[in-house]
């Protein structure tokens, strides 16, 4: 009988915290083979610290009679230990000596003992790394260093934190900063667990269904496949693996409903307007999601089998996954729907599967029953995005603090050679441009405000042109003194851009020049280009620095 293979995916997690008595060991892992599921986790970690304070018991109590140090043998065996490992497997990731290490690989409960020299990377916590912000890595485009980021104090907007949490912790940063109004609050923190992989036998096949075969009388016959609440038929469902489709519902939410009819396990499909886009989720039995040709081909093995069979394969960790970077599915791509004259996605950062703090507050899905408590979440979104670009923004004002926020958005955002600088006043002209609103009671809006798109942004959008319309704009040299710009132009098709003047020559740092771009229509267009975005860009570049520019028009 033919089987067939899914794979369920976890970031395995890393974790360096450790006292001073332990610093100078290196991080191994002890496996102790296949978790049978006979001991608690609770129990399991006793075993764990048993082992250690077995190899470091010795020499603490020597050195606590010599040195008469104030830690213990048992809290050095506690601190060394980095992470349990509870699920499909039992092990852990501790601090040894290469003496401890092999004292350990002797036990005969101990399977195999090795260093760990980091070559699976988190998945999860790539993102730092490809921002550039990694710790001890530099790109060249940040500061980096001790002092990197002092003395700045970041506001951000949410929903709410978990301040709890380890990752919140201030160890080792300086006083807070004496221009803070705001209050500070010393909290301890709890213990708890971090994402629960709920796992299959090991090779072990279940009879797996399709969702939309396995629905109740009465379910409409659109969402026949949605896995949503009271759907499935527990005599269809019970002991099998079911595939069920994204769209309607919490994707935990099918996951909860497999559980209800008794089914073994969830494989959560895309249809095609999520194409190859796979969230993670904190299911709360086992389960995987696939994209929309993985699902597809799935559906057509159990169209084409009497007798449909599946299992989970053990989790394993994935790195260099491409494409990527791109574009989540739920973040707009644009056009901008409000104001069409500001290009959009403006400012992009990583925010699909990022392993983050989590309340303990709350069950990782926040379902009903789920009574599951835990340190850490993988969560996508906005909430996700915004600390790798506050994080970006605490770098650069530091080394620029008399840059404003507007001057933050080039890539190369630390030498960016030239930027494109707005005022307060200006974005108050803007409002009252775009939307007839006066944000200000100080500042009343002009019977005539500059144009939408005169606002000094570093691309340039035009909606429905017909003809040919000119834009302003503005750069400040932050480079070197001295400094001159030619520039080159990509023109969008059937559209002249002309920029004027070509050149741009810089005496000092500091200095702006203000320029022209003059778009027109050039000619007949087919039809089938209207109301279609056409791109281009311009390019100002001294040899060094490229500050490219993107042009977008949407043909009236």
């Amino acid at each position: 009988m033919s089987r067939l293979p899914f794979f369920l995916f976890l970031c395995l997690f890393s974790f360096f915290t450790a006292s001073a008595s332990t610093k100078q060991g290196q991080v191994y892992i002890v496996y102790l083979g296949e978790d049978a599921g006979a001991k608690s986790k609770g129990a399991i970690l006793d075993d764990h610290h048993a082992l250690l304070l077995s190899v470091k018991g010795s020499k603490s109590q020597l050195i606590i009679q010599t040195l008469s140090l104030w830690f213990t043998s048992e809290e050095e065996a506690r601190a060394s230990l980095l992470y349990s490992y509870k699920h499909t497997l039992n092990g852990f990731a501790a601090l040894l000596s290469e003496e401890e290490a092999t004292k350990l690989s002797e036990r005969t409960e101990v399977v195999s003992t090795f260093r760990s020299d980091g070559r699976w990377s988190p998945h999860t916590t790539r993102s730092w790394e490809f921002v550039g912000l990694e710790e001890g890595l530099s790109q060249g485009w940040l500061p980096s260093g001790a002092h990197a980021g002092e003395n700045v104090i970041v506001g951000m907007l949410d929903s709410g934190i978990w301040p709890e949490s380890r990752s919140f912790s201030d160890e080792g940063l300086g006083p807070v900063p004496a221009r803070w109004k705001g209050i500070t609050s010393i909290i301890t923190s709890t213990e708890g667990q971090t994402v629960t992989p709920y796992q299959l036998p090991a090779n072990r096949t279940y009879p797996m269904v399709y969702a939309a075969h396995a629905v109740v009388p009465g379910t409409p016959a659109n969402v026949t496949n949605q896995c949503l609440p009271n759907s499935l038929s527990p005599k269809k469902v019970r002991g099998k693996i079911v595939v069920c489709l994204r769209g309607s519902g919490l994707r935990v939410g099918k996951g909860l409903e497999v559980k209800r009819a008794g089914g073994a396990a969830i494989v959560l499909g895309n249809p095609p307007m999520y194409g190859s886009e796979v969230p993670v989720d904190a299911h709360v039995l086992p389960g995987t999601a696939v994209s929309m040709a993985g699902v597809n081909t799935i559906l057509k093995y159990i169209n084409s089998s009497a007798n449909p069979t599946a299992y989970l394969d053990r989790s394993r960790t994935v790195v260099d996954v491409k494409p990527s970077p791109v574009m989540a599915q739920f973040s707009s791509r644009g056009p901008n729907a409000l104001e069409p004259s500001i290009l959009k996605p403006d400012v992009t950062a990583p925010g699909l599967n990022i392993l983050a703090a989590w309340s303990e507050a709350s069950s990782p899905t926040k379902l009903d029953g789920d009574d599951r408590v835990v340190k850490y979440n993988i969560i996508s979104g906005t909430s996700m995005s915004c600390p790798h670009v506050s994080a970006t923004a605490v770098l650069l004002k530091s080394a620029h603090p008399d840059w404003s926020t507007a001057a933050f958005r080039p890539r190369h955002a630390l030498d960016p050679g030239l930027v494109y600088d707005a005022s307060f006043q200006d974005y108050l002209l803007y409002a009252c441009a775009s939307e007839g609103a006066q944000l200000d009671h100080s500042f009343p809006c002009p019977a005539s405000p500059p144009r939408p798109h005169e606002l000094n942004y570093p691309s340039v959008a035009i909606h429905g042109l017909n003809g040919s319309t000119t834009v302003h704009r503005t750069v400040t040299n932050v480079g070197e003194h001295g400094a001159r710009y030619s520039v080159a132009v990509v023109e969008p098709m059937g559209f002249s851009v002309k920029v004027s003047p070509t050149s741009l020559a810089f005496a000092r740092t500091g200095e702006k020049k203000s320029f022209t771009i003059k778009i027109a229509a050039t000619g007949k267009r087919s039809r089938r280009l209207k109301m279609k975005y056409l791109a281009g860009s311009y390019t100002w570049s001294d040899g060094v620095h490229a500050v490219r520019s993107p042009v977008v028009v949407l043909v009236a």
